[in-house]
């Protein structure tokens, strides 16, 4: 059990509202006319006061960790006050003779439960005596029962049938033999001995056998000594815990297919058959592993790793490729291009067109329709074309002329009285 333990949380408990009900209220998720119950801080303040005074009586500070902590305090405070069916009223008598008196007196026994007024027999005076049924006792202070008698002449007798059952039977049987003793002597001495404790038996891996404890003494050598340790080959059932270091860390059971990870006494990670959960923060200076898609959650949302190295998240709206892809396309269609010495570029978003080409040597005056390398699909913005020469003309300059007509381009070469004969360079912009 703990308080409040966050920065919501104020050092003094505030003063308590004036009470509303003297009827006991319950708690609604509402029906429609009335609303969701809520606690409010009264509520909360008066269960954790509760609790905290109940573990101040019993003398326990509040232990974050602990989970059993109301528990304990009750059982010590009904342990101080209260008397325990277990101890079946040990409590009064360890509280003293005037404790017995008093608990008589409220049951009116008066004297008939004590010893008070009658004196216990000695071996000089009459008296209450306790009786003792141990055939082998040795105290005087007590009366042996007719079974402790009568265990102890049949342990004399030892069973002995009806011909052997007295001494004087017993030395006819023997027909008085004065060496009888010196024969048993030597039939004993063939005997182990008592006080030897087994050092004197002369086959003491047939003795073993013999008693049927081969198996005990293999699993005996083969025992983890918890002093130095050691390897287990086989099988090792632990029903509870395995402690590492010291007694608040290592593996504990916890549950059916389960097993849990503590440290300094908290729950750090637990595992079963279907997976691994880490509490705390993980270290990794290798590299992780995995035969199938990672997965990472954490509220509510899930990202998934896919082994093609593709993503797949909520922020996404499903795989990063598929994103990456959407987002491309929006961007319009792709540019293309003839690269080529009569060639084209198209630009995929706008649709423009730039196509560029040589003619063949054209000669003066002569008109001539460009074979464009690329279709117009709509119409031409401009076009320009240059003489493909070098040097000048004897006879004055090569012009050029070039006209738009629809979606054609015509190149005109100057008239001159000149018999060069040129190509022209051109290039138009067109959509």
């Amino acid at each position: 059990m703990y308080f409040l333990d966050n920065n919501s949380g104020i050092a003094t408990m505030p003063p308590l509202k004036e009470t509303q009900s003297t009827t006991p209220l319950w708690f609604t998720e509402g029906d429609g006319h009335k609303g969701i119950s809520w606690p409010g801080e009264d509520w909360f303040n008066i269960q954790q006061a509760e609790q905290l005074a109940l573990l101040e009586a019993a003398g326990i500070r509040p232990d974050k960790g602990k989970l059993n902590q109301l528990t304990l305090a009750i059982r010590a405070i009904i342990g101080q006050e209260a008397l325990l069916k277990t101890q079946a009223l040990a409590e009064i008598a360890a509280a003293g003779k005037g404790a017995q008196k008093k608990a008589r007196t409220h049951l009116g026994l008066g004297k008939l439960a004590t010893q008070d007024g009658i004196q216990e027999a000695t071996l000089h005076r009459k008296g209450i005596v306790q009786l003792n049924s141990s055939p082998r006792s040795a105290d005087e202070t007590t009366a042996a029962t007719p079974k402790a008698v009568n265990d102890r002449v049949n342990a004399v007798v030892d069973k002995a049938p009806s011909d052997l059952d007295t001494l004087n039977k017993l030395a006819k049987a023997i027909s008085n033999n004065p060496k009888f003793a010196e024969n048993v002597m030597q039939i004993l001495s063939q005997k182990l001995a008592k006080n030897e404790n087994g050092a004197d038996i002369p086959d003491k891996n047939q003795f073993i056998k013999n008693l049927g404890l081969t198996e005990t003494v293999d699993c005996a050598k083969n025992a983890l000594d918890k002093r130095t340790g050691g390897s287990v080959n086989g099988n090792l059932h632990v029903t509870q815990s395995v402690h590492i270091g010291d007694n608040d860390s290592g593996l504990r059971a916890n549950g059916d297919g389960n097993v849990a990870f503590y440290a300094n006494n908290a729950k750090v990670a637990s595992w079963n058959n279907d997976r691994l959960h880490w509490l705390k923060s993980v270290e990794i200076d290798g590299t992780i592993n995995t035969h199938s898609n990672l997965h990472i959650s954490w509220g509510g949302r899930t990202a998934v790793y896919q082994e093609n190295g593709d993503v797949t998240g909520p922020i996404w709206g499903g795989a990063l490729s598929s994103w990456l892809n959407m987002q491309i396309n929006n961007r319009g269609a792709k540019n293309t291009a003839h690269l080529a010495t009569n060639g084209w570029w198209k630009c995929g978003d706008s649709g423009l067109i730039r196509q560029w080409g040589i003619t063949p040597p054209l000669n003066a005056g002569q008109i001539y329709t460009v074979s464009l390398p690329c279709p117009v699909p709509h119409a031409i913005f401009s076009a320009n074309a240059t003489v493909k020469y070098k040097g000048i003309a004897p006879e004055g300059n090569l012009g050029t002329y070039v006209e738009i007509v629809g979606k054609s381009l015509i190149i005109s070469a100057d008239y001159t009285r000149t018999g060069i004969k040129a190509p022209r360079t051109w290039e138009l912009v067109c959509y």
